[in-house]
């Protein structure tokens, strides 16, 4: 017995469907809750169950057509014996192609400067690429659509990529947020030799952390150790440890801005110093970050023109210490910046264990 499987209807107002990706090929045992596809709206892209159970005998719509709501896209039969097709709908599209000409499996091209890959471009029998080789400034080979998934396509939009840089390096579409790394490394190297430069990607993470520890921890430590210490020693000696816990970075230089963000003064590596003898640097220097203290005053945020050193703001909100952590993908990543965060909020919430 053969079962139609027709593109279903998503949304209330959805004439037709986008076909994405098949998840599964001829052949292939499925149950109904198996996830059979990939479907795009206007307004998301979903994956699809196969709504019966059998094996795949026929797909009739290949990635990338618009299918209307309620036509037949593929059969589902009973009998493994009534297969019809061989393979999956998108076999075809699925080699890796060199003037014209199929490549075998295992054909490595040299890289003449470097060794390191592209991050995670998807290009199968795992080519090296050779940057000078890649196709960044012809027309793309395919014409129509990219398929991209919203979020990638509203991440492109608002960071004014272009996706179709990885549609002429022969990246396998559908394109989602996975391709994010390899979009962004295609983009510097297209922009090294275009006339206007790479615009860096600026992000930012906050954390909200109890400020009664720190506070407490301040005052009793002041007393048993008779040094006056001040609050900001102990803010600079954890900002300074967990910056080095993470960035590789062998001398610590932060600079201090007032709530006005006029500099104050400067410390290198003030982790290594006792709480009561930190002293500033005599002149000003480049700095690994900048610190904004902002703990008297109501600003929480203060980043007024584009960061190209990492910013850190500090503001005190009735019992809670705020930190705003600005940078751009050209100096860390997410995960980095996310975890050097992390190690300071823990810190600030236990400070024992911080200067430990």
């Amino acid at each position: 017995m053969a079962i139609d499987v027709i593109m279903p209807a998503l949304g209330m107002a959805q004439d037709t469907g986008r076909l994405v990706s098949w998840l599964m090929s001829i052949g292939d045992a499925v149950n109904e809750a198996d996830i059979l596809m990939e479907v795009e709206t206007d307004k998301t892209t979903m994956e699809v169950p196969a709504g019966a159970n059998g094996f795949i005998s026929e797909f009739l719509a290949k990635p990338g057509d618009d299918v209307p709501v309620g036509n037949v896209i593929a059969i589902i039969t009973s009998n493994k014996e009534d297969i019809k097709g061989v393979g999956s709908a998108t076999d075809e599209y699925e080699q890796t192609v060199n003037n014209g000409e199929n490549v075998s499996s295992n054909l490595e091209i040299e890289i003449s400067k470097s060794e390191t890959m592209l991050p995670d471009l998807r290009i199968k029998n795992n080519l090296k690429v050779n940057q000078n080789d890649l196709n960044l400034s012809e027309e793309p080979k395919a014409i129509g659509k990219i398929l991209a998934s919203p979020k990638l396509k509203m991440f492109a939009n608002d960071a004014g990529y272009d996706l179709s840089l990885l549609q002429k390096n022969g990246i396998e579409e559908p394109y989602n947020v996975s391709d994010i790394e390899a979009l962004k490394h295609l983009t510097k190297i297209n922009n090294k030799n275009d006339a206007h430069p790479y615009v860096p990607v600026k992000s930012q993470i906050q954390a909200k952390v109890p400020a009664l520890p720190i506070d407490d921890f301040t005052d009793r430590i002041s007393i048993e150790l008779g040094d006056d210490i001040s609050p900001k020693s102990l803010w600079l000696s954890f900002i300074s440890s967990s910056f080095l816990d993470v960035f590789d970075i062998t001398n610590f230089k932060v600079n201090i801005n007032n709530e006005l963000g006029i500099f104050t003064d400067a410390y290198e590596n003030p982790h290594s110093s006792r709480l009561a003898n930190q002293l500033p640097l005599d002149e000003f220097e480049s700095p690994d970050l900048i610190i904004h203290n902002l703990t008297r005053t109501y600003v929480s945020n203060l980043n007024i023109n584009f960061v190209s050193i990492p910013e850190l703001c500090i503001h005190r909100a009735q019992n809670t210490y705020e930190l705003s952590f600005v940078f751009n993908d050209m100096k860390f990543d997410n995960e980095d910046a996310l975890i050097f965060i992390d190690k300071l909020s823990q810190k600030i919430a236990n400070p024992l264990l911080g200067l430990i």
